[in-house]
């Protein structure tokens, strides 16, 4: 069944892509509606932005009531060096 929230599949993709490429991600979204360009209705924006770290949690995050800013405190040196001696194909190659 398809969420309504924002915080459904889309949330797990780039979760995903920030484990996958080792990095840290942000996923900006707004809140509120906006009227559909070609007058068929309107579109919903759910809000939910959210930091993730490359481990795939979830560093800092905003709610879906209204617009809100974010801030996260990440440290790019303590996982990008733990995950780079820490997957063995990434260690060989270098």
């Amino acid at each position: 069944m398809k969420q309504k929230d924002g915080g459904g599949m889309e949330k797990r993709i780039v979760v995903s892509n920030a484990i996958h490429n080792n990095i840290y991600v942000a996923a900006p979204n707004r809140v509120g509606k906006e009227d559909a360009t070609n007058g068929s209705g309107y579109m919903t924006f759910y809000g939910t932005s959210f930091v993730a770290d490359p481990w795939g949690e979830i560093v800092s995050d905003a709610q879906t009531i209204e617009d809100e800013i974010i801030l996260a405190e990440i440290d790019l040196h303590e996982k990008s060096t733990f995950l780079l001696f820490s997957i063995p194909i990434v260690f060989h190659i270098t």
